[in-house]
């Protein structure tokens, strides 16, 4: 049963969680940032997508709008956020809303063995220490069919000054610790060591607090042993 301690909420405390929406909108130019990250997404020709922390729904939505005939699932650990997310999702027939923890995605029913050919996630690794990145990385592999792409949106070293006084603060409130690699831009070699060949590093989105990057990689393929 998941606990109060065992995640922090979207906006770290969980009073907050109804006014997520409201402020991503308001400070992030969360419309532009959704539309460019779907597109990017539609660019891999998906057949099965899974969101690692959907949260709200946002973007599961516009991706289950925008790709009608692909299966898509979103995956949270918060249970009142996938309730958000549920009610924004519901009457999507190609889409499913599962309840787990990115690190321990194993437990997860629903979640087979090399079943997704695309992970997207958004603004949801600055949430993890280091080491717990590089682990729902390796995670996220084990779902992955061979060569399927990872799509991972989040905050990266601040293009410009008025990005790096607004990321100051967005590491005020999330954790100077957790938000340390996306600072230092270390994200990629993360990356390289769960598993991923890089293919893409990119400022994708300026915003007044900070720029939100794409890190886009590929799946080692899997190697017959001889």
């Amino acid at each position: 049963m998941t606990t109060k301690t065992d995640f922090v909420p979207a906006l770290r405390f969980a009073w907050a969680t109804s006014l997520y929406d409201v402020v991503i909108q308001l400070f992030m130019r969360e419309n532009s940032l959704r539309r460019k990250t779907v597109d990017v997404v539609r660019q891999t020709r998906p057949d099965r997508i899974l969101e690692a922390g959907c949260g709200t729904g946002s973007l599961t939505v516009a991706l289950s709008e925008a790709l009608p005939d692909i299966e898509i699932v979103g995956l949270d650990i918060d249970p009142n956020i996938l309730k958000m997310a549920g009610a924004k999702s519901k009457g999507k027939e190609n889409v499913t809303l599962l309840q787990g923890n990115l690190l321990h995605m194993k437990a997860v029913a629903g979640l087979a063995t090399g079943k997704f050919d695309t992970v997207v996630s958004s603004l949801v690794f600055h949430h993890l220490t280091t080491d717990q990145k590089l682990e729902a990385m390796a995670n996220i592999v084990t779902v992955m069919t061979s060569d399927a792409k990872l799509i991972l949106v989040d905050w990266g070293p601040p293009v410009g000054v008025i990005q790096c006084i607004g990321f100051w603060l967005v590491r005020l409130l999330d954790g100077f610790s957790v938000t340390r690699a996306n600072r230092d831009g270390t994200v990629p070699s993360l990356l390289a060591q769960a598993g991923f060949e890089i293919e893409e590093v990119k400022p994708l989105h300026q915003t007044g607090l900070g720029t939100v990057w794409l890190y886009q990689g590929r799946r080692r393929p899997i190697t017959a042993k001889i």
